[in-house]
């Protein structure tokens, strides 16, 4: 049964291709492993996290950047240089970088690609990765949460233009060779007093970006300090990244009161579309014990994964299909972490598994996918680019003053090259023959009057009308609680907040399957048998 309230209604046509009960499989086999952690000199001793997908379709290679709890023993850091780490879970976690050439045979670099930098806003903590390949340039943009040391600013004169907050914000690099060496900015994209940490809100991560018409879009995830809800707020550039203004208010609140996403809205990964519903995404839902004594602790979760479409960002349209999945993390494997590609009309879903069945030493540490249909076209694959194309008007000399051998005639354009295509004298170049010489056109019954072929039979003249993660608090420190048993940093948990409220309630028509998602929570609940 699906209950739904909320302060208006607004159906999506059901002849849109959004608006459909996705049939996914879930594929058991393990692409990429960690652990076990008694291992010293693997890549990932201990667990993994977020996972980010793009393709190059000039080289037929997809690449994953994917965050991991680094391993000193293997030499990626120095202990050291990373002794004030202590902000948050005391835990340094960077970017491991994996190859491939169909998407299912994956292949890892030999040493992590992202690590840590002291004395930065990421000197800590690069982790939640999120990128965007851009084709045209051969860029790869990333944004990830950061956390920098909490000792930084006793360090540094005079303090850091972006504060002293060990989470320091949503960071940004960039890389020309396809995510093997990163350039990070001086600063994070947005930071700790754009996210308003200070005064209210705890952390943010689990940025989504999408590029439409130059302007970049990002959603993040942040807490609340009054709610200890994780919401979805949204970040737009109209300077290729250079400045970000935020929009304070939700985009998509927690709160639904419903099994799977009570209390925290993460992990979105967003798609645009300019010539239909303009942005949709693939989110994770949490919802925690009411009371829990400890948020390392994952049996008070339900986890699940929904979708939605919107047509501004400020509004979404929630697909009454969703949950997706979803999971009671006491008893069943669970996706922590999660990123999504769309190929044409399919979908393939990368995410990381913790296996609650057997005796695997390490089950939290799988890799594995789910897709719609293993066999999509990479040729598809949405690159989460979406600049509208430029339509340059025809010369309008011709078509505008001799309509009765540009515009209707298909046949005298199609056929008789000598006249149209090749005789530039007559059409492009002569305009005295073609614009003001009506003794061409009008007189000459060779040309026009007398071949009926060209003017008079062919019916087409009339009817041619031409051209046309959260590592550190809730959002963060579930992270390294999912991702890593030995994880015994200090966590942060949510407790339950109410969901908010609504004034109305509309059922979708026949065929429709969406409901408005308005700023404030909605409420929909959603039984479903377990699996």
């Amino acid at each position: 049964m699906v209950r739904v309230l909320l302060s208006s209604a607004v159906l999506l046509s059901s002849a849109s291709a959004l608006a459909q009960d996705f049939q996914f499989t879930e594929d058991a086999t393990t692409l990429f492993r960690a652990g076990p952690n008694t291992d010293t000199n693997l890549l990932i001793r201990y667990g993994m996290g977020r996972p980010s997908v793009a393709y190059d379709p000039d080289n037929s290679e997809y690449v994953m950047i994917l965050e991991a709890r680094l391993n000193s023993a293997a030499g990626h850091y120095n202990t050291a240089n990373y002794g004030s780490c202590t902000g948050g879970s005391g835990q340094i976690f960077g970017m491991v970088r994996l190859t491939s050439p169909d998407g299912f045979n994956w292949t890892p670099d030999a040493q992590p690609v992202v690590v840590p930098e002291a004395g930065t806003y990421y000197g800590c903590v690069a982790a939640h990765p999120y990128i965007v390949f851009d084709n045209d340039t051969d860029t790869l943009h990333m944004w990830f949460k950061s956390e920098q040391s909490t000792d930084l600013c006793t360090v540094l004169e005079p303090d850091p233009e972006w504060g002293c907050n060990y989470r320091s914000g949503i960071g940004y690099a960039s890389s020309d060779d396809f995510g093997q060496t990163w350039t990070f900015s001086d600063a994070p994209a947005l930071d700790a007093a754009d996210m308003n940490y200070d005064s209210r809100y705890l952390a943010s991560g689990y940025p989504s970006v999408v590029i439409m018409d130059d302007v970049w879009y990002l959603l993040v995830s942040r807490i609340d300090s009054l709610s200890f809800n994780a919401d979805l707020i949204l970040a737009e550039s109209y300077d290729f990244g250079d400045s970000w203004t935020v929009n304070t208010t939700p985009a998509l609140a927690a709160g639904f009161e419903s099994d799977w996403v009570n209390d925290e809205v993460i992990s979105p990964s967003m798609f645009c579309d300019p010539d239909g519903v303009d942005f949709s995404m693939f989110f994770g839902g949490r919802t925690l014990d009411e009371t829990p004594s400890d948020s390392s602790d994952p049996n008070n979760e339900i986890n699940g994964v929904g979708f939605a479409a919107s047509f501004e960002l400020s509004q979404w349209y929630l697909s009454l299909y969703s949950p997706y999945f979803d999971w009671e993390v006491a008893t069943e494997s669970y996706w922590p972490h999660f990123t999504v590609l769309r190929a044409g009309g399919e979908y393939i879903i990368y995410h990381t598994e913790r296996i609650q069945e057997g005796t695997d030493t390490q089950p939290y540490a799988h890799m594995r996918m789910a897709y719609t249909d293993p066999a999509w076209d990479p040729d598809l694959i949405d690159p989460r680019i979406c600049n509208t194309p430029i339509v340059i008007p025809p010369d309008t000399d011709v078509p505008d003053t001799d309509t009765d051998v540009v515009d209707t005639d298909t046949d005298v354009l199609d056929t008789d090259t000598d006249i149209v295509d090749t005789d530039t004298d007559i059409v492009d170049t002569d305009t005295d023959v073609v614009d003001t010489d009506t003794d061409v056109v009008d007189t000459d019954t060779d040309v026009v009057d007398t071949d009926t072929d060209v003017v008079d039979t062919d019916t087409d003249v009339d009817t041619d009308t031409g051209v046309v993660e959260t590592d550190t608090d809730a959002v963060v420190e579930t992270d390294t609680d999912v991702v890593d048993t030995d994880d015994t940093g200090p966590t942060q948990q949510p407790s339950a907040a109410g969901g908010g409220g609504g004034c109305c309630k509309r059922k979708p028509d026949a065929q429709g399957a969406w409901i408005l998602l308005p700023f404030l929570p909605l409420v929909l609940r959603r039984r479903r048998d377990s699996k």
